[in-house]
């Protein structure tokens, strides 16, 4: 929720999804521009790498760009950007629901937007406008365009690097670093980019529709990592360019010994069945972590202190009286404001960083202190189960 004093509009970035296949790299971008009277645009794209783009052919296609045109749609020429050709298109509404309806049109019944919502509210001192809803990225490359695209594109979801590892490694050739390294650090990035993103936006605006999508994909995430890290031909290549390049630097070197500790860490040297035991593991305790991470965010959201008496707050500058009125505004005290409160005390930074170093009251300090240390040690937010 952005406030109009803060700022004029509110830019959401829906989908920035970074796909792979079999040497080649697609990435999908949805943008929604809204202003606070409700008025927005929304912008769709598609970037493609040179070898996407060769076996694309026309980008337009992918974007399902005359369907689009027929409803509406303005299409924006093919520009190169990077390392990417990008093409989108964009469509003004004048209204939250106009912009809800084009959502729903440009995802389709089986696109990734499920329960969309642009929505705009008028409260006595602010405006708030907001995006809810669930976005599905599961469907990968088909999920904006049409059914052929992800079967031109190819489905190695290594990019084609273990199969070009093997074939090397038949015809008896080692890789030089170049050939190697880039590509492994190329993968990790495009990994990075993608679920980094989903992961900074669990932490930084947390919401029951984000998490599901989270879990649904958490765990192919999880075995995607390990079936690189486990890959025994990307194991023996970066041993061989080891052992047998004498071009290579200190610092080649060591980064190559701490990919190789890396793989072994990772479970690179054991058996088939002892990796499925390992696999497993690795993929509870991603879950467990993801858990304890939103228990500790419920039972910080969950716990606050209404403060009604000056004296309660004495010490503290202006600028924490108006952030804590500010909460209790939007917890039904309409008429909370700096100097006469009420004012509502919470465990998240802003409010309790502040209020820890100004607050004259030594009670009132222990009493916040201790409600922090303890955060998510009860039901219903327990994590003392899931570290027992």
């Amino acid at each position: 929720m952005l406030r109009n004093r803060r700022l004029p509009r509110v830019f959401a970035l829906l989908a920035l999804v970074v796909f792979v296949a079999a040497g080649c790299r697609v990435q999908i971008e949805t943008k929604i521009d809204v202003g606070l009277d409700g008025k927005g645009t929304i912008t769709q794209g598609i970037g493609f790498d040179d070898a996407a783009l060769k076996r694309v052919g026309d980008p337009a296609r992918a974007l399902r760009a005359d369907d689009l045109v027929k409803a509406g749609w303005e299409v924006d020429a093919a520009s190169k950007e990077g390392d990417l050709t990008w093409i989108r298109v964009h469509q003004s509404f004048e209204t939250p629901e106009e912009g809800t309806a084009l959502l729903a049109q440009l995802s389709g019944p089986d696109g990734p937007y499920r329960d969309m919502l642009i929505s705009r509210s008028d409260g006595l001192l602010s405006t708030a406008v907001k995006v809810t809803g669930q976005i599905d990225t599961t469907a990968g490359l088909q999920m904006f365009g049409d059914q052929q695209l992800a079967t031109t594109l190819g489905g190695d979801a290594s990019g084609g690097l273990l199969a070009k590892i093997e074939a090397e490694e038949k015809a008896g050739n080692i890789l030089q670093w170049n050939q190697l390294m880039a590509p492994l650090q190329q993968l990790g990035e495009r990994l990075r980019w993608s679920w980094g993103l989903v992961c900074h936006l669990l932490g930084v605006c947390n919401n029951p529709s984000l998490r599901e999508a989270h879990q649904q994909n958490q765990a192919a995430v999880v075995q995607f990592s390990s079936r690189i890290a486990q890959s025994k031909p990307i194991y023996r290549a970066l041993l061989a360019l080891e052992q047998k390049d004498e071009s290579l630097d200190n610092c080649q070197k060591r980064i190559i010994k701490s990919e190789l500790l890396g793989m072994r860490l990772r479970g690179v040297g054991l058996a088939a069945d002892q990796q499925e035991i390992f696999n497993q593991l690795s993929e509870q305790l991603s879950a467990l972590a993801t858990s304890f991470s939103n228990n500790l965010l419920d039972s910080t959201a969950n716990w606050s202190l209404l403060l009604t008496d000056e004296s309660q707050i004495a010490g503290c500058p202006h600028s924490l009286r108006e952030l804590l009125a500010q909460a209790a505004r939007e917890k039904d005290h309409h008429d909370a404001n700096a100097n006469n409160g009420p004012w509502l005390l919470g465990l998240d930074q802003p409010r309790y960083g502040p209020f820890m170093q100004f607050s004259e009251s030594r009670q009132l300090r222990e009493k916040l202190y201790r409600a922090f240390i303890s955060r998510a040690a009860s039901e219903p937010n327990n994590n003392q189960q899931l570290t027992s």
